[in-house]
């Protein structure tokens, strides 16, 4: 009788034992969003709630496939007057091959009257660096067309240590452009010979006399929006698409140099990018 009271209070207090300490384990507490996840929140609840914006011209993240591990972060800034959806097509290729896409509205674009526009320049590029500066590890890339490739260089001009590479497509010649020589990270530029809209004498003239810069021209008569199929003219195909949709790939991914024609340059000296697979 005494050894099955022992063996009753033994059990009684092992099961107070068991329960005290289940009933002290925290409660898991649902992940929140990261802190570049978190201002890139702040910015698109800002930007869309104060303007009206087209549903397909809202600025857009692309995650990265969780199957394939995280491998870094890509930002593109699209063209004046355009939409962030230009580069819909690479973002989504390049979230299954590992990187975070972040798909900004450029503030021209969502104010219709620009009152002080560079203090409205100023204020995305600083709140674009610090998204990616607050980012985890990895390869972080900025990418812009035409003015966004302006901005693109500006960014990287005042965030020095950000970015590790640059893809700039058909940028305007500003004084950014003018002034690339001071980024020390590689860049890749991307143009189309004899464009109305570009001096390709400007682009040459500054990478010649940058570090670590390369650049190519697609042949006369691809557009500008050389991102989009139906950028090209109607029933056109769009010829020049896969080859710059693979070697942009290739320099966003392992920091690869766009190829070249095995052909003569232009006359001026222009490389001439790949074009065909």
């Amino acid at each position: 009788m005494k050894k099955q009271l022992v063996s009753l209070a033994f059990l009684a207090l092992f099961a107070v034992s068991c329960q005290t300490s289940y009933s002290a384990r925290p409660h898991p507490t649902p992940a929140g969003p990261s802190p570049e996840q978190e201002l890139w929140n702040d910015y698109v609840k800002e930007t869309v709630a104060s303007h009206s914006i087209p549903s397909e011209c809202q600025p857009r993240r692309v995650q990265a496939d969780p199957t394939v591990g995280r491998r870094g972060l890509l930002m593109f800034f699209h063209g004046f007057n355009a939409c962030p959806q230009e580069f819909a097509t690479l973002s989504e290729r390049l979230a299954k091959a590992g990187f975070d896409v972040y798909l900004p509205l450029l503030p021209e674009s969502s104010h219709r009257t620009l009152d002080r526009p560079e203090l409205r320049y100023k204020k995305f590029i600083t709140t674009m660096n610090e998204i990616a500066r607050r980012a985890p590890r990895g390869d972080k890339v900025l990418a812009g067309l035409s003015g966004g490739g302006s901005l693109a260089t500006e960014a990287a001009l005042v965030g020095p240590g950000v970015w590790d590479r640059l893809l700039i497509f058909a940028p305007r010649a500003t004084e950014s452009l003018d002034a690339i020589a001071r980024i020390r990270v590689p860049m890749q530029f991307v143009g189309v010979l004899h464009e109305a809209t570009v001096d390709a004498d400007a682009i040459q003239s500054a990478v010649e006399k940058a570090r670590n810069a390369r650049l190519c021209f697609y042949p006369e008569g691809v557009p500008h929006a050389m991102l989009q199929p139906e950028s090209a003219a109607s029933g056109e195909d769009a010829y020049w698409l896969p080859a710059l949709e693979q070697d942009a790939l290739s320099f966003i991914t392992s920091a690869r140099w766009f190829l070249t024609n095995q052909i003569r340059p232009d006359k001026k000296g222009w490389p001439i990018c790949r074009y065909i697979l």
